[in-house]
């Protein structure tokens, strides 16, 4: 477990906010992030092996900004995913008769479910790219740049890493109410003070008809969210950690390019040296 105490790990001000969060839940999203030195510009501690910096129009530059910011997207849409929960519980909890507050809680619902959604599918193109050593982009017979997808990487990894594929798999299994929420809608939802409930027999596909009077039996939407949130985060955390640990995915990739990170300026707790777990 890492030690946030003994210094380093510093994020920006929205990594910070949520550090709260994932230092409990992600803490291996900050492990990757020291070992990167991750940048959205290309960094004077990203040099090749001759000991020469990286130009900042090599490809190598490119690709290690394109994967900084990727890992960044990944923690910015779990941060809105909890955003969206807070926004939730508060518009729950001051509930009135006034339709505009059912608006409300069913917008951040599923506002939430969708930034948990990209949030898994960035972490799906950075295992591709780091992992799987794909390229940033594939491209259509036309030319047109492809979308890598949870499905791709379930299934690029099924038969060369299955604990990789078997993460991602329970987090698009666990998320498969967002896909109905974007286009359905058709989960059958109670609301009132304090209560947001939704159909306990929720699968996709299947539309209520007959609602039970008062609401009763449902799942809670608010515990649901949460857990999904939590549990998302903790499979993804399995997954940084693989991807950085010393000789993982992460330095083979470094290996492969011909790179290499200087850590000669990094004091405590690392004093120059690669982080250690």
């Amino acid at each position: 477990m890492i030690d946030f105490s003994k210094g380093g790990y510093q994020g920006n001000f929205i990594e910070e906010t949520f550090k709260g969060f994932t230092a409990k839940y992600m803490p291996h999203y900050w492990y990757f992030r020291e070992v990167l030195r991750a940048s959205h510009l290309p960094s004077v501690h990203w040099e090749k092996v001759t000991g020469e910096a990286l130009a900042t129009e090599e490809e190598e530059a490119k690709d290690l900004v394109a994967i900084s910011m990727i890992m960044y997207h990944v923690y910015t849409c779990l941060a809105e995913a909890i955003s969206f929960y807070q926004a939730l519980e508060y518009e729950i909890g001051k509930f009135n008769s006034n339709g505009t507050r059912e608006f409300e809680a069913k917008k951040n619902w599923k506002a939430a479910y969708s930034s948990l959604y990209t949030c898994v599918n960035s972490m799906s193109n950075l295992l591709l790219i780091v992992e799987g050593q794909k390229p940033l982009y594939e491209y259509y017979p036309d030319g047109t740049p492809k979308n890598y997808t949870p499905g791709s990487a379930v299934s690029f990894f099924k038969s060369k890493n299955q604990l990789f594929s078997d993460n991602i798999k329970n987090c698009r299994d666990r998320l498969e109410i967002r896909n109905h929420l974007d286009h359905y809608w058709t989960i059958w939802t109670s609301i009132g003070q304090g209560i947001f409930l939704f159909d306990k027999d929720f699968s996709k596909g299947y539309v209520v008809t007959s609602p039970p009077v008062g609401g009763q039996p449902g799942i809670d939407a608010r515990s649901k969210l949460n857990e999904d949130i939590v549990n998302t985060a903790k499979d993804l955390d399995t997954l940084f950690l693989e991807l950085s640990r010393p000789g993982g995915s992460l330095d083979k990739y470094l290996d492969t390019k011909g790179i290499v990170i200087d850590y000669s300026d990094y004091v405590v707790p690392h004093y120059g040296e690669r982080p250690l777990l």
